[in-house]
């Protein structure tokens, strides 16, 4: 296996950002919940679509159910949700990434449209289960714009840097 370094760099990025985001929900969330709405960070959704770009599609489905189900079992103690978000995220990236360069414009647009669908597909099972009672409104107001604001943010400035160093483990530069 010659590409031990690229698929421990994507299991590191993958377990830093799952790590990151239950770590700024727990302590940032007082933060984290603005005027303007609850700003929910998504960062693994946002290394997720990073690495699609580079990395061979087994690897990143297999990637997907593993690093979903510990999201499942982490946030919601039951299976499915974010399981079926990132293999949709994996999936989109696939079929996107023949069309789209892989630059940090692509990656920004890709987040808006991808945490858009994803945001809305998580509120509507949650919604269904009786889990939150918020309307579609609020949840449009005060969650998903904030979340987005957030996101979109955090792909901007940090996904040249990630790219960097997936290219330099590559040796793509």
């Amino acid at each position: 296996m010659n590409n031990w370094k690229e698929n421990l760099l994507a299991i590191i990025l993958m377990l830093s950002s799952l790590i990151l985001d239950g770590f700024t929900a727990n302590y940032w969330s007082t933060g984290l919940d603005t005027n303007y709405g609850l700003m929910v960070p998504r960062m693994i959704f946002l290394v997720f679509i990073i690495l699609t770009f580079y990395y061979e599609k087994n690897f990143m489905i297999i990637s997907a159910v593993i690093f979903g189900f510990l999201m499942d079992t982490y946030y919601l103690g039951f299976l499915g949700i974010y399981v079926l978000s990132l293999l949709a995220i994996v999936m989109a990236i696939f079929k996107f990434k023949e069309l789209v360069q892989a630059n940090v414009v692509s990656y920004t647009m890709l987040t808006v449209v991808l945490i858009t669908a994803i945001e809305i597909f998580i509120y509507g099972v949650i919604r269904i289960l009786g889990i939150t009672g918020i309307s579609i409104q609020e949840f449009l107001v005060e969650k998903l714009a904030a979340t987005l604001f957030l996101n979109t943010l955090i792909m901007l400035f940090s996904s040249y840097f990630i790219q960097k160093i997936i290219l330099k483990t590559m040796d793509k530069n």
